[in-house]
């Protein structure tokens, strides 16, 4: 696990989730620091202490962790300090950042594989480890969470909004390697709750989540929740540790979800994501699955119910020739490309489009045995993968270093402007646009032939019409010939 080199507060930087659920904007420092010194369950300098102090101090807190080697609950094995409580802890009720990090920050990096403070509920006979109830702007960070009898995290209450968890490890021992299991959820999202952050845009935001007796994240009756960047099922190093149940399930009635990119979702000993209805009339609709890694899962990679996003059916792949896969699924619609050794996807190749009449095409290079597709319709609803086709003759991988490269774009998170550089090795067609999560089109910046070497181009944020768009997560996508290449943007224009 990379870790994340906050500044002392850490409420000053990370992000929080904007009014559609998809770009985070800075929050505020926090007026009140408590500093949380033993791992004793109560009294002065204790974690339930700062809990308490939290809940009766009406703005925002950070509760950060300083505490001694010669604590009685540090293991030297794993450098980590064990938090076990006796009874439930206090829940949050309002602006709370509980920031593990600062441990690392104070007593310097002991445990390089994850975090150093884990809350152990290995001495409690019911009860999860954190609850979010009904309050927002949360920050639980770079924290162990494991042995609770029910959840993890339980987020719940329809003003549950705009809470971030990135950086934890879930159910997940201080090692990456093994189970502490949580006998429930690994994080639970339920009652109307919206618009929260799983994970984050960069990699030092990922959750570790694995060993629940259940699903490694369950959401039920919510809308417009993110889950980017996590590790469902596994450690950092892939080794696996599966969740009973499915990697993520949306249960009841659910939408507008988005679910990726760069998850990696494995060995889970059900599905890897589960859209179940549970028999609702509304069901689970509109819900994105972009750009992840799902591989190794015992049952499907994606698997939905009758009741599920809009019973969208997945492509039919007809084809794979002279590095070309053809295919067929519904009109007008947006298509992922993936390979694995087996039929999920543990590879994510690339994207292209139907056309009018369904049909599309892409070609690129295969890294696994059989080639798979996924299809999102205008609505958001993906579809599960195709049936696999075995790809005979896959080409080898091309020379990164010959390939067409696209730079993340600068400032990121912009407000009125940001540069996108990207590389050319040979004189190319080059088409460049500006999507949004659903993927469809806001403005084409290029389409060009273009010479060799380094180009750049701005954008301020406005559409094909000149309208500034509405903060949120926007993709800049690069074609070149054969290859695509995609980065994410988050627009945050100042407000009016």
């Amino acid at each position: 696990m990379q870790k994340s080199m906050l500044p002392f507060l850490i409420a000053a930087s990370l992000l929080a989730v904007s009014a559609h659920a998809q770009s985070p904007a800075p929050a505020q420092p926090s007026a009140n620091a408590l500093i949380v010194t033993s791992t004793g369950d109560s009294g002065p300098g204790t974690l339930r202490e700062a809990l308490l102090n939290a809940l009766s101090n009406p703005g925002p807190d950070s509760i950060l962790f300083n505490i001694p080697d010669s604590d009685p609950g540090f293991d030297p094995a794993t450098g980590s300090w064990f938090i076990t409580p006796s009874t439930f802890l206090p829940e949050l009720l309002d602006e709370t950042v509980i920031d593990g990090g600062s441990q690392r920050r104070f007593q310097g990096d002991r445990n390089p594989v994850g975090p150093e403070i884990f809350i152990d509920g290995k001495n409690l006979s019911s009860g999860s480890g954190f609850v979010i109830a009904d309050a927002r702007n949360c920050i639980i960070s770079e924290v162990g969470i494991v042995n609770f009898h029910e959840r993890g995290i339980n987020i719940y209450g329809k003003k549950a909004t705009e809470n971030i968890i990135r950086g934890c490890f879930i159910g997940i021992d201080p090692t990456g390697t093994m189970a502490m299991s949580n006998k429930l959820d690994g994080i639970l999202i339920s009652m109307q709750a919206h618009h929260n952050w799983i994970g984050g845009p960069d990699k030092e935001d990922a959750n570790f989540i694995g060993g629940s007796y259940a699903d490694g994240i369950a959401m039920g009756a919510t809308s417009f929740n993110v889950v980017e960047n996590n590790f469902i099922g596994c450690g950092p190093k892939l080794d696996p540790v599966p969740n009973k149940w499915n990697g993520i399930r949306l249960f009841n009635n659910n939408d507008h979800h988005r679910i990726g990119p760069g998850n990696i979702i494995a060995f889970n000993k059900k599905h890897g994501i589960f859209l179940d209805g549970l028999g609702s009339t509304n069901g689970a609709h509109f819900n994105t699955i972009t750009a992840n890694s799902i591989f190794s899962n015992e049952q499907k990679g994606i698997a939905l119910d009758a009741q599920s996003n809009e019973q969208i059916q997945a492509p039919v792949i007809t084809g794979y020739s002279g590095g070309t896969v053809t295919g067929t699924a519904l009109p007008d619609a947006h298509i992922e490309i993936y390979s694995d050794d087996e039929d999920e996807g543990k590879f994510f190749e690339g994207e292209s489009a139907t056309d009018a009449t369904g049909a599309f095409t892409w070609t690129g290079p295969i890294r696994g045995r059989y080639v798979t597709a996924t299809v999102t319709n205008g609505n958001g609803s993906t579809s599960e993968f195709s049936q696999p086709l075995l790809v005979t003759a896959a080409q080898p991988l091309r020379n990164a270093a010959l390939s067409p490269r696209l730079y993340q774009n600068y400032p990121n998170p912009f407000r009125d402007r940001t540069d996108i550089a990207f590389e050319l090795t040979t004189r190319s067609r080059v088409v460049l646009r500006i999507s949004d999560v659903l993927g469809r089109e806001v403005i084409k910046l290029v389409d060009n032939i273009m010479p060799a070497g380094m180009h750049s181009v701005t954008w301020n944020g406005a559409d094909a019409t000149g309208h500034l768009l509405p903060r949120g997560a926007y993709f800049c996508r690069m074609f070149t010939g054969n290859s695509a290449r995609f980065i994410r943007m988050a627009l945050t224009p100042a407000l009016k």
